[in-house]
C-alpha cells in the first residue's frame, strides 16, 4: 500500500470539508425519494404563490372597474379581500399592501366611512414611507389623500 499524505479532508468536489460542497455532498446521500419529495413541495409553494399574487391582481382589477362604475358598496368586499391576499402573499409591509390599502380608503371614503378611510390611508402611508422613502412619488400621491 501506498503511503497516505496529510490532506485535508476534501468533498468529492474538491472543497474542504464544511464547505458549501460537503453541504452539497450531504444532500447526495438524502434517498431519491426525499429528494423529490422536497422538489414536489418547492414546486407547490411556488405554484401557491403564483397562484395568490394572480389572485391579489384580478381583486385589484374587479375593485378599480367597480370603483369606476360607482359600486363602492360591491367594490368594499373585494378590496377587503385584495388587503388580506396581499399581507399573506407579499407580507404586511409590501407595496401591494400598501396599494390595496390605499384603494380601500378611496372605497371607504365614497360610503362616507371617513374614520376608516382615514385609517387605511395612514396605513398606506406608513407602508409607503418604509419600502419607499418619504421623498417617493408614492408618498406625494398618497398625501393627495
Amino acid at each position: 500500500m501506498g503511503k497516505r499524505l496529510n490532506r485535508p479532508n476534501r468533498s468529492p468536489l474538491g472543497r474542504v470539508a464544511g464547505s458549501s460542497a460537503t453541504r452539497w455532498a450531504t444532500i447526495r446521500h438524502i434517498p431519491f425519494a426525499g429528494r423529490v419529495l422536497t422538489a414536489t413541495i418547492l414546486f407547490l409553494l411556488v405554484i401557491d404563490a403564483a397562484a395568490q399574487s394572480a389572485r391579489w391582481y384580478q381583486l385589484s382589477e374587479q375593485v378599480l372597474q367597480l370603483r369606476n362604475q360607482g359600486k363602492y358598496s360591491d367594490a368594499l368586499p373585494l378590496v377587503q379581500q385584495a388587503v388580506n391576499v396581499a399581507q399573506s402573499t407579499f407580507g404586511a409591509q409590501d407595496r401591494h399592501v400598501a396599494l390595496s390599502l390605499n384603494e380601500l380608503g378611496l372605497v371607504l371614503e365614497q360610503l362616507e366611512k371617513y374614520a376608516d378611510a382615514e385609517n387605511a390611508f395612514r396605513r398606506s402611508l406608513d407602508i409607503f414611507v418604509k419600502t419607499s422613502g418619504a421623498q417617493s412619488e408614492d408618498v406625494a400621491s398618497q398625501l393627495n389623500h
